[in-house]
């Protein structure tokens, strides 16, 4: 979580750190909403080094991107303008152009994994490259805007380790909108079934601390209908400003990501291509 990430490179012991951080957000982070940014800003503070890890999986599954949030990084024109971005380079230009960040991971399992983001790098060192990236980081964000609203309605939500119940309520929201604006279903699928596993450990007779303790590496529990009446006590007791536009949200995201979608939401988040193209991700380990 981003609090102990920062409290570690406070400490002066290190020289770089390597770090979740992407356009959408980052999943380590303790809100999802500038993701670790304050990390990112806490190392440039100490002059180390800021490595970007999983750029392509944990960014939104990039090389298996949405059709969605494929169109919106291509723009109107689609391939038939010059200047348009696939995901990957979005994201890997969006990176370079974060002030303190130097490194980005490929994550690659086979030659033409390097393809896009060699792409990127030539078109950042081109005039048309950060303007092709600004132009689609408009069209992602107004997007959001328009699916989802401002994010003045998801502030002061609680994380996994701020409620009684674990239920991860920022974490979940921000699945949600993903989804809505973006149609990153597949990927926010994969972060929220970690939820519900550690959520079928979760042992009522036992103390927070002990079922914390034996959360997975992916911390928080999936949303829990038989609490709600808990979720909306916690809610209600913070600054947020529409307790039941996020539960309704909660409800929304779990369904949406343990059963089916909505009929119209259904296209946008199909897979525009696949780069694995079937294969395993990793075709050199056993």
């Amino acid at each position: 979580m981003t609090r102990t990430i920062v409290a570690a490179i406070e400490t002066g012991g290190f020289d770089y750190v390597n770090l979740h951080y992407h356009f959408i957000g980052s999943y380590t982070a303790s809100s999802p909403h500038g993701g670790n940014l304050a990390a990112v800003r806490a190392a440039v503070g100490r002059d180390m080094g800021v490595f970007i890890i999983s750029v392509n999986d944990k960014a939104g599954k990039l090389y298996k991107p949405s059709c969605r949030i494929t169109e919106l990084c291509r723009g109107p024109e689609g391939l038939e303008d010059p200047t348009s971005l696939e995901p990957i380079e979005f994201n890997t230009i969006w990176l370079w152009s974060q002030p303190g960040v130097h490194t980005v991971s490929v994550g690659a399992a086979r030659p033409s994994d390097m393809d896009q983001p060699l792409a990127a790098a030539q078109k950042l060192l081109t005039p048309h490259g950060p303007l092709a990236m600004a132009a689609a980081e408009a069209r992602l964000r107004s997007a959001y805007l328009q699916e989802v609203g401002d994010e003045d309605w998801q502030q002061n939500l609680p994380d996994c380790f701020e409620t009684r119940t674990g239920v991860g309520v920022c974490y979940i929201v921000w699945l949600h909108g993903l989804v809505k604006a973006w149609g990153l279903l597949e990927y926010a699928k994969d972060r929220y079934k970690m939820l519900v596993s550690n959520l079928e450990e979760w042992d009522e007779r036992q103390s927070w601390e002990v079922n914390q303790a034996a959360w997975s590496w992916a911390p928080g529990n999936a949303y829990r209908p038989d609490c709600v009446w808990r979720i909306r006590e916690e809610l209600a007791g913070r600054p947020v400003q529409d307790v039941n536009r996020v539960v309704r949200c909660l409800k929304e995201a779990h369904a949406w990501l343990t059963a089916s979608l909505p009929e119209h939401m259904v296209a946008g988040c199909q897979p525009a291509y696949d780069l694995q193209r079937g294969k395993v991700p990793f075709p050199d380990r056993k």
